[in-house]
């Protein structure tokens, strides 16, 4: 992107992304230009989600004002869901379960276990494989346990691999670089589409 910068200074650049994905080289070419993106305000909020809903509409504009009225007045009602709607991504996986359940979960815990199962449904339903969203969920849950459980903020892809095939057992007949493998391909299907892991 530095290059392509350089080799195009007459234009203007803005790049977004994760903190995580602002270290080493990038953080030392762009580290001057750096900023946090500021949390939503309520003006900002309230447009999201009607702007959201007329996107998702079609021509039905006067159903997604009031699915967005509607959201809006429930997201007041909600305080504890606040802390999802100052950040767009976060806001989007809001709006998707009210579009969805046209009602907010009562609890934070309750918001959070209802967006990560909307985002593994979507992204690993497998109709030859039923099971395939718990086993990728309980994966998931395991590495997370394990890691808040030895406090670290990072783990190793290789560590991850290993409590994988906690879940993801050895099937009957399966000889070992077979097992291997199949562990190895599911990791990397597993998380590029999860990005909590790089």
């Amino acid at each position: 992107i530095a290059e392509f910068q350089f080799r195009n200074k007459k234009n203007r650049f803005l790049i977004t992304g994760r903190p995580h994905g602002i270290e080493g080289k990038a953080r030392e070419r762009f580290g001057k230009y750096l900023h946090d993106i500021n949390p939503l305000d309520k003006e900002k909020i309230d447009g999201f989600i009607t702007a959201w809903f007329r996107s998702i509409s079609g021509q039905a504009v006067g159903l997604a004002e009031v699915t967005a009225t509607d959201m809006i007045a429930d997201v007041r009602h909600h305080e504890h869901i606040s802390a999802f709607t100052q950040n767009p991504l976060l806001l989007t996986a809001v709006c998707v379960l009210y579009q969805d359940g046209k009602r907010l979960p009562e609890q934070r815990a309750d918001l959070y276990e209802r967006i990560v199962g909307n985002l593994l449904y979507k992204r690993f339903q497998d109709q030859t494989d039923k099971d395939k969203v718990g086993r990728v969920e309980e994966c998931l849950m395991n590495l997370a346990f394990t890691m808040q459980t030895r406090t670290l903020k990072k783990i190793e892809s290789y560590e991850a691999i290993e409590l994988a095939r906690e879940v993801f057992v050895k099937k009957e007949g399966e000889d070992q670089p077979a097992y291997k493998k199949r562990i190895a391909n599911l990791f990397n299907e597993i998380e590029p589409h999860c990005g909590l892991l790089n």
